[in-house]
């Protein structure tokens, strides 16, 4: 797949699904990127209690077919 056409995929499928999946979880408190490893650390308010989600590269999984 070539960069821009990944891109457009990103921006028309893959966001507005992320966006979605986060607002049904909670209230999104705040989305940081942690530069040192590459990932997004996600705060979400649910039920009054905060919560971080880690969304990370996972190059090294195993996924089974």
């Amino acid at each position: 797949m070539e960069r821009e056409e990944f891109e457009k995929k990103v921006d028309t499928e893959i966001l507005p699904l992320l966006k979605e999946c986060l607002m049904n979880r909670g209230e999104v408190l705040e989305i940081e990127k942690v530069e040192e490893t590459n990932a997004f650390e996600i705060w979400l308010r649910i039920d009054d209690e905060p919560f971080c989600y880690y969304l990370f590269p996972y190059d090294e999984a195993i996924i089974e077919c």
